[in-house]
């Protein structure tokens, strides 16, 4: 802008958007002069403009996939939907016309409300991203994209701008174009602590023209729930462009009025936007609750026959977590299942900084069979005489900060009572474990990229009034096993195909010093080493690792199966004897959805392979009856409120 009042002003003026002149070659010039960083962004910045005048609607098809995994309910979500995409300079809105649960179509009339997930943050991209003066950019080497030479350029924000990425980009040597981008975002909105995204650009041919526009985007968002780091792997794919075609509002307009589930762009970014009446018999389109403060309820079933073949009691609880509880910021999740009870409360933004405080209580008066077996020897009246009860309750503190876009490291501090009680057929002179607290201080530190995870902890712990206990002849128990140290390692990776499939792999170490019964590493289907088909044997450890192998496929669009394979190898010399000794179980699993709006799960676990005598494991069944809803029964539904007037 030149502010020359009454003075005469010259313009040059200039076609843009096509390719970029090239440079003038003289007869006499021996060397060739490279561009700046400073003539590449002036051409780039020339053709985007050009594209930007000419640019005016956009849609397309685009498939959103997203995976993440739920620690306190052991499940892992895979879920994929299929939208339809409208763009222009005011608004950009994702119509879903299709969702997949773990490879399964859901059927239910609404979504369900994934827990610790807010829907609206896992779509949010920077579709328009400008590589202005609020940047500082340095010019890194030429690569080849695609077939194409590309100028690779990084940025970052000028000093006092408050740029929100850092990142790449790689602009076409030829064209000017961008070909790829990769953004990191500085300061993502908590409860994100971490937020890359890839973009790939791809040409797009209409009406004679040619729009280098975003086919594939993929990345890695963390958030912060209760104290813990979920990692979320994304991927939108773009196809079947319409650039610029007649009669886009009207299309909008019936996408508004269709009671399919909306994601707009709004000032305060992605929200869902729920279908609802508008008391003249019609409907209207308003910002969903969960949208804007992330609350989801469940309710879990499960009715499973045990490894030993017995039926279990059936298991059914509800969980409440909230995102953001009374507009403070914290997050909130209580679990309820008859006497068993759970309570987690999270501050992601501890001190008014990075760090991140959790505090859990766990109150579960019910007590669990604890058994010992030995290798070698049949279950036999001595080990019989040895069986157990305990019970545990646990109040713990997660202190973590997250280090850069990648790491995480995290305290633990949890204080546990133990209660022991013995059985009918708890042998007379077998001396039961006086209760006692316990201590354990846990270290950990977890990278998370690309999909990769790799996470490593140890732990120290400490028992107080730990007295003699066991066996007359002293055999259970020793001083030393008062304190304890544990120690682990785990590296995972899954592998994804655009058909619903998918490969994983998983491998972990685990290591102790002054373990005993109670201390030690434990095999099974609960335990710290995961094999199918083992939970009713009692299998513990000092030493060992175990290698898993999964995979997923789609049987038809209702139905996904799951399938996992699991070889471990421990060792203990107490009760197993120096030799190194295995398991091996496999699992099966169908995912499907379910009725009432449910998610279901049926999964068959069964052992296939022990060094250890009598370990025959057996073979479990479970089946879990997953379930989301938006309000208690006692509450009336945001429609009839509406109906029935603001002061419902």
């Amino acid at each position: 802008t030149l502010h020359v009042p009454g003075l005469p002003l010259v313009v040059r003026l200039g076609r843009v958007g096509g390719a970029a002149p090239r440079l003038a070659e003289l007869e006499e010039v021996v060397a060739t002069r490279s561009l700046t960083v400073e003539e590449i962004l002036a051409r780039h910045r020339q053709v985007q403009a050009g594209q930007d005048l000419r640019l005016h609607t956009t849609e397309a098809d685009v498939r959103i996939d997203f995976h993440f995994s739920v620690a306190n309910l052991s499940q892992t979500f895979d879920v994929a939907t299929l939208n339809r995409f409208f763009h222009d300079s005011t608004r950009t809105v994702y119509e879903e016309r299709a969702l997949y649960i773990n490879g399964a179509l859901w059927r239910g009339k609404r979504a369900p409300d994934l827990p610790f997930v807010l829907p609206g943050r896992v779509t949010e991209v920077p579709l328009d991203l400008n590589l202005d003066l609020r940047y500082v950019y340095k010019l890194e080497n030429t690569v080849e994209v695609d077939g194409r030479q590309s100028y690779v350029v990084s940025f970052i924000p000028e000093a006092g701008s408050e740029a929100p990425y850092r990142g790449r980009v790689w602009i076409d040597t030829q064209s000017f174009v961008k070909r790829r981008q990769e953004v990191v975002e500085l300061n993502p909105e908590l409860p994100v602590i971490s937020n890359r995204l890839q973009q790939h650009f791809a040409p797009v041919t209409q009406g004679g023209r040619t729009w280098w526009l975003v086919t594939r985007m993929t990345g890695q968002m963390i958030f912060t729930a209760l104290g813990r780091s979920v990692v979320l792997e994304r991927e939108l794919t773009y196809s079947d462009y319409l650039v610029n075609l007649p009669a886009f509002d009207e299309r909008l307009d019936e996408s508004y009025a269709s009671d399919r589930p909306l994601l707009e762009e709004t000032e305060e970014g992605f929200q869902r936007l729920d279908r609802v009446r508008d008391g003249q018999g019609g409907y209207s389109r308003r910002v969903s609750d969960l949208s804007r403060h992330g609350v989801s309820r469940l309710l879990v079933g499960t009715w499973s026959i045990g490894d030993d073949l017995g039926l279990k009691v059936p298991f059914a609880g509800v969980n409440y977590f909230n995102f953001n509880w009374r507009g403070t910021g914290n997050q909130v999740d209580v679990v309820w299942a008859g006497p068993f009870l759970n309570v987690f409360w999270s501050d992601p933004s501890f001190g008014g900084g990075k760090a991140i405080l959790a505090l859990q209580g766990r109150v579960n008066p019910l007590f669990s069979r604890n058994r010992r077996i030995e290798a070698g020897d049949a279950i036999d009246d001595e080990i019989k005489g040895e069986r157990l009860e305990v019970s545990s309750q646990l109040f713990q503190v997660i202190l973590g900060r997250p280090l850069g876009v990648y790491h995480k490291f995290e305290f633990q501090l949890d204080l546990e009572h133990l209660r022991f009680r013995s059985e009918d057929e708890t042998a007379a002179d077998f001396v039961v474990p006086s209760d006692t607290w316990q201590e354990l201080l846990t270290g950990r530190w977890i990278y998370a990229r690309s999909g990769w995870r790799l996470e490593g902890s140890i732990q120290g712990g400490s028992r107080n009034d730990w007295t003699f206990w066991g066996n007359p002849d002293g055999s259970d128990f020793s001083d030393g096993d008062e304190q304890f140290v544990r120690s682990s390692a785990e590296l995972s990776k899954a592998f994804y195909s655009a058909d619903r499939n998918k490969l994983g792999f998983g491998v972990a170490m685990y290591h102790g010093n002054g373990l005993d019964r109670f201390s030690k590493f434990e095999l099974g289907s609960f335990g710290v080493a995961r094999v199918p088909g083992y939970s009713g044997d009692a299998i513990r450890f000092r030493t060992g690792g175990a290698l898993n192998l999964s995979g997923a496929f789609a049987l038809s669009q209702k139905t996904r199966m799951d399938m996992s394979l699991t070889h471990a190898r421990f060792r203990d010399q107490e009760d197993l004897g120096p030799d190194v000794e295995y398991a091996t179980g496999a699992s099966v699993a169908l995912n499907f959805s379910g009725p009432f709006n449910a998610f279901m799960r049926v999964r068959v676990g069964f052992a296939l392979d022990s060094s250890v005598d009598d370990a025959d494991g057996g073979g479990s069944l479970r089946v879990t009856y997953f379930r989301t809803f938006r309000r208690w029964f006692w509450q009336r539904s945001g429609e009839k409120k509406q109906k029935n007037g603001p002061g419902s």
